[in-house]
């Protein structure tokens, strides 16, 4: 655009603004201001991303450590209960401990497959029924205690019925042993190695081995101890007190397989810590994007663009 306007007639320089010609008067004809169509930003599609940029949140690759980071935490709490169970008095610490730890491997469990994740809910199941074996049969135990207790009856017969009714509660727990023995061998098996699964098959052969030796020895000392009890003509709890005393002296044997489950147990750890397991996260395939960019950052580019072309269009002098 010139920067002056000329007039037709005379050939005056005037104003660009001028109406008239400051020489003749002549009306001048004022061109309209022209206009430039500004440029529009152009269409940017979504970033995709294909890998874990450096400063961005993956959220497949946060969950899958959150999930390691539990079973590590989860196995060494399972560690501890085990190795305080056979332990007089703190028995219930353990205990809690254990399902503490349980509860957590549970939620951990997805980065470390089908496998594992299926053994974990099996293994639940299975020392749930354990424990209900375990549970009925010390509710019979009392009930039958009561009844030969209240019945009335003979002493022999009252004797011959608290013994028998010792016995059950004592193959009842056998079972019941085995049952968890089986739990605590198929929690950890995906995640253990060769020398780690067999370390679960001995643990768990001694642990029946130290149930049927308690057994053993306990058993034959039922009927005398109900006998002592009957001894003074009334019945006496202290000959069966001395028993059960004995009975928990006796459960500290229960230390070598807790041992040897526990040993397996942080085997498994150690895998998890070297990375050993889970398997690593397969790489993707060329042009396969892993995730989309969030829409927080594409609203601010996207902000940044319409600063930089305003969309009001700017008159060009």
């Amino acid at each position: 655009m010139s920067t002056s306007n000329t007039c037709p007639k005379c050939g005056y320089a005037n104003l660009p603004n001028a109406r008239f010609c400051a020489n003749c008067a002549t009306q001048l004809t004022v061109s309209p201001p022209s206009y430039q169509v500004p440029q529009q930003p152009p269409s940017i599609p979504p970033a995709q991303w294909y890998g874990s940029p450096p400063g961005y949140w993956n959220p497949v690759e946060t969950a899958r450590k959150t999930g390691i980071d539990r079973t590590k935490t989860g196995l060494l709490l399972v560690i501890a209960g085990i190795l305080l169970g056979p332990i007089p008095y703190v028995t219930y610490i353990g205990l809690i401990l254990a399902i503490i730890g349980v509860i957590i491997v549970i939620i951990g469990r997805d980065p470390f497959g089908s496998s594992h994740s299926n053994y974990v809910i099996f293994s639940v199941i299975i020392y749930c029924i354990g424990f209900v074996i375990a549970f009925v049969a010390g509710f019979l135990f009392g009930f039958s205690f009561a009844s030969a207790a209240l019945s009335g009856g003979s002493q022999a017969a009252v004797e011959q019925e608290l013994t028998s009714a010792f016995n059950d509660l004592i193959v009842s727990i056998l079972i019941s042993e085995a049952v968890m023995g089986i739990a605590y061998v198929i929690f950890t098996y995906a995640l253990q190695d060769s020398a780690g699964r067999v370390l679960l098959y001995i643990a768990f052969a001694t642990q029946l081995a130290v149930a049927v030796l308690v057994a053993s020895i306990v058993s034959p000392q039922v009927a005398g101890a109900v006998d002592q009890s009957f001894s003074t003509g009334t019945f006496d709890l202290s000959p069966l007190r001395d028993l059960q005393a004995q009975l928990q002296v006796l459960r500290l044997i229960g230390l070598i397989p807790a041992a040897i489950f526990a040993t397996a147990y942080y085997k498994a750890y150690s895998r998890i810590t070297k990375g050993e397991v889970p398997s690593p996260a397969k790489p993707l395939s060329p042009g396969t994007p892993q995730f989309s960019e969030p829409s927080a950052i594409r609203e601010a580019r996207l902000r940044a663009l319409t600063i930089s072309y305003p969309s009001d269009r700017s008159l060009t002098k």
